[in-house]
């Protein structure tokens, strides 16, 4: 019961942190700006080939901008997106080769930072994911989870990480997850985990109900899915 309870807060208070005040780094500072931005716009490469810049997607097209100097105190993300353009900073309707690469062909830059993968490598990854979910939804079969279910969550569980491996994690992305997967917020789940280490367990009996409700499985299966597939997805 301790390692479940300080592996549900860590992972808590993981998801908060990065989404704190300041920014530590250009995949921060870009989550950040979109975030301010709104849902329409999304962080295709939070690092490039071009210092400084990251690409952003909107409307089905991507533009790069100069992220070093947008901090989370600054009110709108709007100004600074107008600021960074009439400084020569912001560079629109790039050119995108479906291969990772995104290509300004107006002042020849190109915001990359791998080369094109090919098709073999394309396959190759495409048959690890395939193998990772298929086998966590046979990990969770054996908590109880029907099919259909397990194999939902094995999906969630593949596209936490896969998120993870390609930018800094948000508080979005942490609540996705966990509304997912136990039907509640990090923050609701951060409560109860720490009111139970108090003695007070009445908020953690009430979110093992609503995940086992959700998952259609026992109390008990509940407290082994919370610590085997989200207390430990940090």
């Amino acid at each position: 019961m301790k390692n479940l309870v300080k592996n549900a807060i860590v992972f808590g208070l993981t998801a908060i942190a990065v989404t704190s005040c300041g920014y530590n780094n250009d995949v921060e500072r870009a989550n950040g700006f979109v975030e301010n931005l709104g849902s329409d716009y999304y962080v295709a490469k939070g690092q490039t080939a071009q210092p400084g810049y990251a690409v952003i997607k909107h409307n089905g097209g991507y533009f790069a901008i100069y992220m070093k100097d947008y901090s989370s105190s600054m009110d709108s993300a709007e100004d600074y997106m107008a600021e960074q353009s009439m400084k020569g900073r912001l560079f629109g309707g790039l050119n995108y080769d479906n291969a990772g690469m995104y290509f300004d062909p107006r002042s020849g830059l190109t915001f990359d930072e791998t080369a094109g993968q090919t098709k073999d490598l394309e396959k190759a990854q495409g048959f690890v994911e395939k193998l990772r979910i298929d086998t966590a939804t046979e990990k969770l079969a054996e908590l109880g989870l029907s099919e259909e279910r397990g194999l939902t969550v094995a999906k969630l569980i593949n596209n936490y990480e896969k998120v993870k491996s390609q930018r800094a994690l948000t508080n979005a992305d942490a609540d996705a997850f966990a509304r997912g997967v136990l039907g509640v917020s990090i923050k609701e789940a951060q409560e109860a985990y720490a009111k139970a280490a108090q003695g007070d367990k009445s908020q953690h009996d009430e979110l093992v109900k609503r995940t086992s409700d959700l998952n259609g499985i026992t109390p008990e299966h509940t407290n082994s899915l919370i610590e085997k597939f989200f207390a430990q997805k940090q």
